[in-house]
């Protein structure tokens, strides 16, 4: 894909630096890198004391100040068309979120849509089957996230993606949809 190698030539040209213990992008926007089985460790343990829907709600603001944060550092206007979602997956597949495989994609007048999308390769989740099988709450703040993003990066109004199917659950990709 075109915009991923673009943002991994990024990383090796310096879009990516560090300066004073900081990774920061664009020059603007900090990073931090953090281990895929810990983030799964720290996410179960919110899950099981906060319940599923706050986890989600934790997943979908961390998704709208993440969407937000990366428009304004890289000057980026998405509206909401093919590019947008081109940059969006190459986005979520560089930072370590899996590849996300858009299967349907239908928006209406009104902003009326729906959506399913296939996430693979997303390390969080793998890591959370091996270490809590059926039991993951994960997933819950995985889907809450990839909303924030729709919403500020692709203009998707009143989102809520569910899960329909799930890695941890034994098939082969999580598979989120929304539908308004």
């Amino acid at each position: 894909m075109v915009i991923s190698t673009i943002l991994k030539k990024m990383l090796i040209s310096r879009g990516f630096t560090t300066d004073k213990s900081r990774i920061k992008m664009f020059g603007k926007m900090d990073w931090t890198l953090y281990p895929s089985t810990g983030f799964a460790h720290i996410m179960q343990e919110i899950g099981k004391k906060l319940g599923p829907e706050e986890l989600y709600r934790i997943g979908y603001e961390e998704g709208l100040m993440n969407g937000e944060e990366i428009l304004k550092a890289s000057g980026a206007k998405l509206k909401g068309g093919w590019l947008s979602l081109q940059v969006v997956i190459a986005l979520l597949d560089f930072i370590g979120y899996g590849n996300v495989k858009f299967v349907k994609k239908d928006v209406s007048e009104g902003g009326h849509h729906h959506f399913i999308i296939h996430v693979f390769n997303n390390p969080i989740v793998e890591h959370a089957k091996e270490m809590y099988g059926e039991k993951s709450l994960v997933c819950y703040f995985i889907a809450g996230l990839f909303t924030g993003h729709g919403e500020i990066e692709l203009g998707i109004k009143n989102g809520h993606l569910k899960e329909n199917r799930c890695i941890c659950k034994g098939a082969p990709y999580c598979e989120f949809e929304t539908k308004w």
